[in-house]
């Protein structure tokens, strides 16, 4: 167990966890690192990330390769990031072990779409990641084999809220809430996904909701509301 420490101004990542790590990072501060502030990566890892502070890392705040690595993440606050705060990275395994579930929501509630999803293991705040002349996204998930399922993320204050990319990207998201972004939810490059369940896309500057190249989400009991310029926005086949 990593608890409680400052992990800061390092030329590196802030916590590196590789090649079969575990264990529980909890309570920690990690910033202000030169590249990303956790990198989760290689064969086996599955450790459990809660309740840290990630915050103004110049390489993102959490990546996560889940080609080759699980792990879960809990009630972190992760903002002020460059580039990203979390992104979750497929390849072709299975990356289902990926979950999200809210502060104040006991982890039993499930998106409840396939039995191979796990009970939701991840919560955060994700706020304010910013990238100098380009987007910066509170949360991405892309590739192959990416389906975690998100229960009461919030994502605030981002270029991108939440943007999900690639075939065979397919997340099953319920009660979110993306308030205060450029864009609010992006859908693209033949992505799927559910998303569901009393999620909220409000006040978004641009767009809310855009659906992009092939991507084919299902939406249902969705609040999209109190945008700036356009609801949802299809477009490119």
């Amino acid at each position: 167990t990593v608890s409680e420490n400052k992990l800061l101004d390092n030329q590196g990542c802030g916590i590196l966890i590789e090649a079969g790590g575990c264990g529980t990072i909890k309570s920690n501060d990690v910033c202000d690192n030169a590249q990303c502030g956790v990198r989760i990566c290689g064969t086996g890892c599955d450790p459990l990330l809660e309740s840290n502070r990630i915050y103004r890392n110049a390489g993102g705040g959490v990546v996560v390769r889940c080609a080759d690595a699980r792990g879960t993440l809990k009630d972190n606050d992760v903002w002020m990031n460059t580039s990203f705060g979390i992104r979750i990275e497929g390849g072709g395994a299975d990356a289902s072990g990926i979950c999200a579930a809210k502060k104040s929501t006991a982890a039993s509630a499930t998106g409840g779409k396939a039995a191979s999803r796990n009970e939701p293991i991840i919560t955060a705040f994700v706020g304010n990641n910013v990238r100098e002349h380009k987007p910066g996204h509170g949360m991405i998930l892309t590739g192959i084999g990416v389906r975690p399922t998100m229960v009461g993320d919030r994502f605030t204050a981002n270029t991108v809220g939440l943007e999900v990319s690639g075939a065979g990207c397919d997340p099953d998201c319920s009660g979110f809430i993306l308030a205060n972004n450029v864009e609010g939810l992006v859908v693209t490059d033949y992505a799927t996904g559910s998303y569901h369940s009393g999620g909220v896309i409000q006040a978004s500057i641009d767009c809310s909701l855009r659906i992009s190249r092939g991507a084919d989400p299902i939406g249902s009991d969705l609040a999209i509301k109190d945008g700036c310029a356009l609801g949802v926005v299809c477009e490119d086949g």
